[in-house]
């Protein structure tokens, strides 16, 4: 008998499953982006006014890292930094026209490259998948693993 895999290790199976499918993206190079770059502009364009310290969570990353990747999207005109209007020692990043234009030119493309391999679906398997996703998010987030915005806050179109 084989052993069911558990929750942590389904959770590893997805995470792997989905970065691969990301770095398999070369999209974002087009705009002359690394990948984390990439990330970085996603996450501004999901959550535009994020403070620098949030953004470095919300990514995962340490302070410096992403205050040079910011650095390098600010100069590209993809991003901009204000000082907060409560706060003056804390910066928070939002989104600029160009910055909103690639991100959505990108999530686009992702939105396309998923379409065309879920179309090998069915329509009841389609469904299913789009249950147990929203539900996984749904407790993923509850659970504190991850910081979702709700699906019509991404604004792709």
């Amino acid at each position: 008998m084989v052993d069911e895999p558990n929750n942590s290790q389904l959770f590893v199976q997805m995470y792997l499953t989905l970065t691969r499918t990301i770095i398999q993206n070369h999209f974002f190079e087009e705009f002359g982006l690394s990948r984390l770059q990439a990330v970085t502009l996603a996450n501004v364009y999901q959550h535009s006014g994020i403070s620098m310290s949030d953004l470095a969570d919300l990514i995962g990353n340490t302070r410096p890292q992403i205050t040079r990747i910011v650095d390098n999207l600010e100069q590209q005109g993809l991003v901009q930094r204000q000082k907060n209007s409560n706060n003056h020692r804390i910066y928070n990043v939002i989104r600029t026209p160009k910055g909103i234009d690639v991100a959505q030119k990108h999530l686009r493309h992702v939105q396309k490259q998923m379409e065309t391999r879920l179309n090998q679906l069915s329509s009841t398997e389609k469904q299913e998948l789009v249950t147990d996703l929203n539900r996984s998010i749904q407790l993923l987030t509850k659970a504190g693993v991850i910081k979702a915005a709700p699906i019509n806050h991404l604004d792709i179109f």
